[in-house]
């Protein structure tokens, strides 16, 4: 069986294409017109491969890399190999970053799991849910009686929207993810296993152990946030639990 390869390039670019991109400058015009065929780190480079360096960090590997192309500080620019496209930046890793959502934008975000488009068949959407127009629910999926889901997100197998939760646009809810209690906002993305606005670890002590305290809050997250895999979030216990606009969570946290 042939190895599968996950992430392919969008498209291919020249030299002097990334460098207009990333407003790096190309040392040598003569090489604008070399093909990039993809990234790789600098340790690994290979036909057709842009790669980086910044700082001091891997310097060493400068005058032996195979590539086709480097992302480096002007500094190191002259310690290239002749035959190298040298694109010199005073911030090799952010533009690096930036070709990298380029080429592979797939990578960048998650996209929907299945082919099938609008509602799934095998997707469970309860009476008085509402679906948007351009929403994407996948089989397994599940979408409880009054929330609702924005136009452009996608509800991935086996994730759960419970009642009266709203998504809004250009969302991502990863497989296995479960929403309750919580209004989020656009373009937001829950990797795989997330929970949201489970209660929290509310108790006082009570003559025969710990009795519970009822968690009443809610889940408030803001636009343009990214949440890791298997990451947990509580509804407050009488206020809201708020994750800011812009932030980004790790895993496991």
């Amino acid at each position: 069986m042939a190895e599968p390869v996950f992430f392919v390039p969008s498209s291919t670019y020249t030299a002097g294409d990334l460098a207009a991109l990333t407003g790096a400058k190309l040392v040598d015009s003569a090489h604008a017109n070399i093909k990039i065929l993809g990234i790789a780190s600098a340790e690994l480079g290979g036909e057709g491969m842009l790669v980086y360096i910044e700082g001091k960090r891997n310097e060493a590997l400068i005058p032996t890399l195979k590539a086709a192309a480097l992302l480096c500080s002007p500094n190191v620019a002259a310690k290239a190999p002749p035959e190298l496209a040298v694109l010199a930046s005073e911030r090799p890793h952010y533009a690096f970053a930036a070709v990298a959502r380029l080429l592979y934008p797939t990578a960048a975000r998650p996209s929907p799991l299945t082919q099938e488009k609008g509602i799934s068949s095998a997707a469970f959407v309860e009476d008085g849910a509402f679906i948007e127009e351009g929403a994407i629910v996948e089989a397994g999926a599940v979408v409880c009686a009054g929330a609702a889901v924005g136009r452009g997100s996608v509800i991935a197998p086996r994730a759960v929207v419970g009642p009266f939760c709203q998504i809004g646009r250009d969302c991502f809810v990863g497989p296995g993810t479960s929403i309750q209690a919580a209004l989020v906002g656009n373009r937001v993305v829950f990797h795989a296993g997330v929970q949201i606005g489970q209660d929290g670890f509310g108790y006082v002590p009570g003559k025969n152990g710990p009795e519970k305290i009822p968690q009443i809050g809610r889940v408030i997250i803001q636009d343009d946030v990214e949440i890791g895999a298997n990451t947990t979030i509580d509804r407050g216990g009488m206020t809201d639990t708020v994750i800011g606009e812009g932030t980004k969570i790790d895993n496991l946290v």
